[in-house]
């Protein structure tokens, strides 16, 4: 299911046909990571792929790289040492007050953009991920223990009604459907809001973990995208997987 031009190995005994990506998609303990099952162009995953050769730190240093574990080259990088998340082991820590990682990807005008965190600290608005098209950009963050989103084409912007509690996890997400011109946001798998953008968004290019400002201390798990605007049962059942 995964859209890669490289040898595969078959997974059996799963309840699914589950092709991978030989030497990818393996758990800390040898078993096949079920989030593979879907048809992903990026999983940045907490507990593996963080470091690439030659950048392994002690737990708790800082990232540099964090790799996406399906090999497409769409990593997250921080080049600045200052700028840096740490090792969580299971995650990375960004402070909020400065450390964030860019992406550039490559992917379609369908998307999708789904981000595992754990808020620890916020005093006011703050966006911990933010989105890029050719015709807008879009933010997900944090307000008064509330999901909070922000677009620049000034036509969703505020509570999106979704509980987000300080020190627990959620999975956040978006999604854009080009044919249908549709924008919906996610939390753990429930659509909370939808719109119709005034124009197409165009291309999606790039995404920014945290942000270099204006952003609450959090811990990021996983960040996953995918070429087309998954299905809401496919973001609840990805949801569930990621949450313990």
């Amino acid at each position: 299911m995964l859209n890669r031009q490289r040898p595969f190995v078959r997974q059996e005994g799963l309840g699914f046909d589950l092709s991978l990506p030989s030497g990818f998609g393996l758990g800390l303990g040898g078993d096949v990571d079920p989030i593979l099952a879907y048809d992903l162009s990026l999983y940045l995953n907490g507990s593996r792929g963080k470091f690439t050769a030659g950048d392994v730190p002690a737990n708790g240093g800082q990232v540099a790289t964090w790799v996406d574990l399906l090999g497409s080259g769409d990593n997250a990088t921080q080049t600045v040492g200052a700028n840096q998340p740490l090792d969580e082991g299971d995650s990375l820590y960004f402070n909020g007050a400065g450390d964030h990682m860019d992406l550039s990807l490559s992917n379609g005008v369908s998307f999708t953009y789904m981000v595992d965190v754990e808020i620890l600290d916020a005093t006011a608005i703050r966006y911990f991920g933010r989105v890029y098209t050719a015709g807008g950009h879009f933010r997900l963050g944090w307000n008064a223990g509330n999901l909070y989103c922000y677009d620049s084409l000034g036509e969703l912007t505020g509570h999106m009604g979704a509980a987000i509690p300080l020190n627990e996890r959620a999975v956040v997400g978006c999604t854009y459907d080009a044919e249908d011109n549709l924008f919906t946001w996610y939390k753990n798998g429930v659509a909370y809001n939808t719109i119709t953008p005034s124009s197409t968004l165009g291309i999606y290019d790039s995404a920014m973990l945290s942000s270099s400002s204006t952003d609450p201390e959090n811990k990021q798990y996983n960040v996953l995208s995918a070429s087309r605007a998954l299905t809401a049962a496919e973001m609840l059942e990805i949801s569930n997987l990621l949450l313990p």
